[in-house]
């Protein structure tokens, strides 16, 4: 009787733990309101984490912690699917999948074939965040929409007194300077990375802020003029502080396209499934995008993508500004190296400075 009382709780301890989905995401990167709609349909209790940096994602990708569902970004899929770290998905499995942005798909293609392991989720471009009144009259005139706001000398430090801020992203940060520079990552010597490193590293003595999070509060309190922002955070911080404009500068800006993926630790593969569906559904894009004011991965036609770009066009990109758009990409192995030490002294600078 004692082993049938045992093997019973046995059982029930593993139909507990089989209905635990364990997600981990970006902060304030998804509706809570999206995340209890699950639950309550599927009878699933979601663990779900959050990091707030690059570094902190970075360790959940590659470690074994056991999480059902990641959100790596694109640039970072090659990897994951060199090292057998992730899944390939079986998109049967996956009801909504129709309801994807055909050209984030195909963009998936370019980068190992990803579009086979990865969903795409949502999508922001990098881009400045200024304030009209403070920015304007520290700079003595109107701005351009150029990066060289935030990335060449002489206009950083002219911006410096009223408070600039990087987002603290190595990757994109060094796309954003070769671009505005006319080069792109792919054919940069590991050697020219360590000079533009350098170069980062010397300007960021004109930063107040470097962070991915607490920048959008500093620009709400008026602490910062000018940031080098995610399109979404920017969108959060103009909705508080309608003084603030986001721009994409002229020369181009990165996309950055977060995914879901099942990682091949996965415990619970079939719950990650239902997950990721139920994310897939045009109501619960909509919803997380009405949250995160970031851009929905679903097809534009849909009725009710129609329906936002009608109540928030901010969060249907215009064409023209889209056609200014270009995915992050990916360093190889040796660039990463380069561009991971010498960002490690730019933000041990950083936080001298800011003492």
């Amino acid at each position: 009787m004692l082993r049938a009382l045992l093997l019973s709780l046995a059982l029930c301890s593993h139909v507990q733990a089989a209905e635990t989905l364990r997600v981990y995401n970006w902060a304030q990167y998804i509706d809570p309101q999206t995340l209890r709609g699950f639950e309550r349909e599927s009878g699933v209790k979601v663990e779900y984490q959050t990091f707030t940096t690059a570094a902190e994602r970075d360790a959940a990708l590659f470690d074994s912690s056991g999480w059902d569902v990641l959100v790596p970004s694109h640039f970072q899929l090659p990897r994951l699917i060199r090292e057998g770290r992730i899944q390939i998905l079986d998109k049967s499995r996956l009801a909504n999948y129709a309801n994807l942005d055909s050209k984030l798909l195909a963009a998936l293609v370019s980068f190992e074939n990803a579009q086979r392991y990865a969903v795409p989720y949502q999508w922001s471009s990098a881009g400045l965040v200024y304030d009209t009144e403070t920015a304007v009259q520290q700079f003595g005139g109107p701005l351009p929409e150029s990066w060289s706001l935030a990335l060449v000398e002489q206009s950083l430090a002219r911006l410096a007194p009223c408070g600039v801020s990087w987002l603290d992203a190595p990757e994109e940060m060094y796309s954003l300077l070769l671009n505005y520079q006319g080069k792109r990552l792919p054919s940069s010597s590991t050697q020219y990375l360590a000079r533009q490193g350098q170069t980062l590293e010397h300007m960021a003595q004109n930063l107040r802020a470097l962070n991915n999070e607490a920048y959008v509060d500093d620009l709400v309190a008026g602490r910062l003029c000018l940031a080098v922002a995610w399109s979404g955070q920017a969108l959060m911080a103009a909705r508080k502080r309608p003084s603030l404009q986001f721009v994409v500068p002229t020369e181009g800006a990165p996309i950055s396209l977060e995914t879901w993926v099942i990682p091949t630790t996965a415990r619970n593969t079939e719950l990650a499934y239902r997950f990721i569906d139920y994310m897939l559904r045009p109501q619960s894009s909509v919803q997380n995008s009405a949250y995160t004011l970031f851009y929905s991965a679903l097809r534009s036609d849909l009725p009710q993508l129609r329906r936002l770009q009608q109540d928030q066009p901010s969060l249907i990109l215009d064409p023209k500004l889209r056609s200014r758009l270009y995915f992050l990409e990916q360093p190889t192995s040796e660039q990463k190296e380069v561009i991971d030490k010498q960002w490690a002294l730019l933000e041990r600078q950083q936080r001298e400075y800011s003492k």
